[in-house]
């Protein structure tokens, strides 16, 4: 579902009047849908409450305003207002967004889409805040998370970290279940230990990670960062053999078409750096020229969606090119000859 920021805004804003204009009939409570209904039905999403509910008969979803809760199977889902579509079960939740599940599972956000016959829940936050999932002592954030709660995993592709109380971990894609409490990650991964006597680095392209038992199970090539080890053992006998790479320093770089910026090691190791954020406009057109090939976001441009390049409609990166000159040659040679015979009037001179 498309994000829908502008509707939240509007429907806020407009609060006080809708609720002079609206009868008295609807400014009541809203009863449950069906009262009797099994709600642990875990494919079935229920209104449970909502302090006003209207609908225009050209709409297809109905306008909840204020303390809206919705359930599905255990998890319950709040927030400040509500387009809900009743037939499919699909809703655009805005404002102070949270679903919880028992006592130990809560996600927050600013806004949710929900597709009912999918059951895929998109969580977004405006600029500056964070998607927040809090599952026991771990908590996953992100700006955009994807939670299917048909499966029970949630997952990210521009960007996340995932905390636990033993080891801090980032990556560009990464994927979550509440349930099993197993995580795994993709693209630029770095594991941080949170021992603060016995710092670890970690980085690989693919980790595993149990985050019931902080175990983790990496792909090649990986780095392994360590300012202390110490052992403590009786005598003992070790059998040394080398299954890695060696110390290396960065010597060149790359990108490839994604944006991903690689290092390449003295030691023969290519690890990803880093990766380019693009971002598109629903209406390139209401851009603002701020000149000097920069433009800024307006109302009319819509704002501005990011991601990894070659995803989502977004192009592709040609590393090691060159722009081609956007220049008017037509205006440049106008400006030069006009230039040029200001130059010469200037420098004749008059003799009587």
């Amino acid at each position: 579902m498309k994000r829908s920021t502008f509707f939240a805004i509007a429907g806020l804003t407009m609060l006080p009047a809708l609720l002079a204009q609206t009868p008295a009939a609807l400014r009541t409570r809203v009863r449950p849908q069906i009262p009797e209904a099994d709600r642990s039905a875990s494919d079935k999403v229920f209104l449970e409450h909502a302090d006003l509910l209207t609908k225009n008969e050209e709409d297809s979803f109905m306008v909840l305003v204020g303390n809206v809760m919705f359930t599905k199977g255990g998890m319950t889902m709040l927030c400040d207002s509500a387009h809900y579509v009743a037939e499919t079960g699909s809703m655009d939740a805005f404002r102070n967004v949270r679903m919880e599940q028992g006592d130990t599972l809560e996600v927050t956000a600013d806004e949710l889409n929900y597709d009912g016959i999918s059951q895929l829940a998109v969580l977004y936050a405006d600029p500056g805040r964070e998607v927040r999932l809090v599952n026991g002592d771990v908590c996953l954030t992100t700006d955009i998370f994807y939670y299917n709660l048909a499966i029970d995993i949630g997952y990210y592709e521009t960007g996340g970290t995932l905390t636990d109380p033993s080891n801090t971990l980032k990556s560009i894609k990464g994927e979550y279940s509440p349930s099993t409490k197993e995580a795994s990650f993709y693209s630029m991964v770095h594991l941080n230990s949170r021992n603060a006597t016995d710092t670890l680095d970690i980085y690989s392209d693919t980790l595993l990670y149990s985050t019931a038992n902080h175990v983790a199970e990496f792909s090649k090539p990986i780095v392994l960062e360590a300012s202390a080890c110490t052992s403590y053992s009786s005598s003992f006998t070790a059998n040394q053999a080398q299954d890695g790479y060696g110390y290396g320093d960065l010597t060149s770089y790359n990108v490839d078409d994604s944006g991903i910026l690689y290092g390449v090691y003295s030691n023969g190791v290519t690890l990803p750096l880093a990766q380019v954020c693009l971002y598109d406009f629903t209406c390139q057109q209401g851009l603002r020229r701020e000149g000097n090939n920069l433009f800024s976001q307006t109302r009319a441009s819509g704002e501005a969606k990011s991601g990894p390049a070659g995803v989502a409609g977004l192009g592709t990166i040609n590393s090691y090119a060159l722009e081609q000159s956007n220049v008017d040659m037509s205006t440049e040679f106008v400006q030069m000859i006009t230039t040029q015979r200001g130059f010469q009037a200037n420098s004749r001179i008059i003799t009587v």
